[in-house]
């Protein structure tokens, strides 16, 4: 269960579900056109969270990879989206690229590739940074829906802690 602010999570599911109500409901995905959405803001703020608890809601697995590391050699970084797009499309699956601003920095030349596979994916594509003034402008366009994340209020961390703590577990009288 991810606690998140008012309004957030019904938008983001209205938005998945309409998109699955026109996409192919089975594995794979057809080739066609892809919904992109982002999720930015600090650490520890749901981002992940959030991916997981949108693969759940769709009832579909997720294929996730660190940006970070993916990036570290820029030579076969083509051949690994290629392959986490097939993937992903094989599972009908939810494509989350975490930390996407080491992909997606501004003038890296393969982003035209990168968009290209985004749009004809089939599926959705989800798209995390905690440094969204690292991604490329271009980005922005090929994102559907983008919500930044902040660090969550008293009543949304209690809420956090009232989902996560088992009610049979004794708590001190100040938590």
């Amino acid at each position: 269960q991810v606690i998140l602010p008012d309004g957030v999570k019904e938008t983001l599911l209205q938005i998945t579900h309409q998109f699955r109500a026109t996409t192919s409901p089975a594995p794979p995905f057809p080739s066609g056109s892809g919904l992109a959405l982002g999720l930015s803001g600090p650490p520890g703020t749901g981002k992940t969270a959030t991916a997981l608890g949108l693969a759940s809601a769709l009832g579909r697995p997720m294929v996730s990879v660190d940006c970070a590391a993916l990036h570290q050699s820029r030579r076969d970084e083509i051949d690994r989206v290629d392959a986490l797009f097939t993937e992903a499309r094989t599972q009908g699956a939810l494509l989350v690229f975490d930390r996407c601003e080491a992909l997606m920095d501004p003038g890296n030349p393969k982003l035209a590739t990168i968009f290209r596979h985004m749009s004809h994916f089939g599926g959705i594509t989800l798209l995390i940074t905690s440094l969204p003034d690292g991604l490329d402008p271009a980005v922005e366009r090929h994102v559907a829906w983008q919500q930044n994340f902040e660090m969550p209020d008293v009543s949304m961390r209690a809420g956090i802690w009232t989902a996560h703590i088992p009610e049979e577990i004794p708590l001190d009288k100040d938590v």
